[in-house]
């Protein structure tokens, strides 16, 4: 019987021996890290980006920077 108890005692602080090993080895995980700054032009608002272009197909300003791509629409108005 004290065979017994010895057997599952000793089943149980290899377990937790191992988890604690697997633990300490994979340490913490990695800090995150910003996104990279778009490319283009420097840029404080809309209007920078597009030359005098209010309305239609227009870059945006993204982090102090000019997209590459006009993705922002602004519809333009229908004078009647």
């Amino acid at each position: 019987m004290r065979g017994e108890r010895c057997g599952v005692a000793g089943r149980s602080r290899l377990i937790l021996l191992l988890a604690s090993l697997a633990v300490g080895l994979t340490g913490c995980p990695p800090e995150p890290q910003d996104p990279p700054r778009p490319e283009g032009r420097a840029c404080a608002s809309v209007a920078d980006c597009n030359a005098g272009a209010v309305c239609g197909l227009l870059a945006a300003c993204v982090d102090q920077r000019c997209e590459g791509a006009r993705s922002l629409e602004n519809p333009c108005a229908i004078m009647p």
